[in-house]
């Protein structure tokens, strides 16, 4: 018996991550340009290692009927930079590209935060407007992921 509970611990260990890797998963997947975003130990921001395409197609792991992505350019030092952020809206799909931004507005190269958030709950058929979100119908509840990229 205390060969199988032994055995089971080294298993455990091995598939929660323990084998010395150093990424993390997102607490919701987000893939763009084929690569899904990673967080190293103990940082709470993803990143892609290889740069993406200005079209590049985005996939995000979840049920949410909305999701609502703000693309800002950063500086070396991950500080924003520029005016007015990107803004896509995802809805009713988990699929979308970095190429639809609300102002139809091209992604220029360079580096970029992207924060990613999704609405964990289903919200009501109809809901009334708030000032500042999209359509008029806010998140109930909302949960954000940031991710640094690279467009080339």
């Amino acid at each position: 018996m205390k060969i199988v509970f032994l055995a089971l611990m080294v298993s455990l260990g091995i598939n929660s991550g323990l084998s010395g890797a150093d990424d993390e998963a997102l607490p919701f997947a987000v893939e763009i340009g084929g690569q899904t975003a990673t967080c190293k130990a103990g940082e709470s921001v993803g990143r892609l290692v290889n740069p993406v395409k200005s079209n590049a197609v985005i996939v995000v792991t979840t049920k949410s009927k909305t999701i609502e992505i703000k693309v800002t350019a950063v500086d070396a030092n991950d500080a924003q930079v520029g005016a007015t952020p990107a803004w896509i809206q995802i809805l009713g799909t988990n699929r979308g590209t970095l190429a639809e931004t609300k102002d139809r507005k091209k992604i220029a190269p360079g580096r970029y935060r992207m924060d990613v958030t999704i609405d964990l709950r289903t919200r009501p058929k109809w809901s009334p407007p708030i000032p500042g979100t999209f359509e008029g119908m806010p998140m109930i509840n909302p949960q954000t992921e940031t991710i640094l990229i690279e467009v080339k």
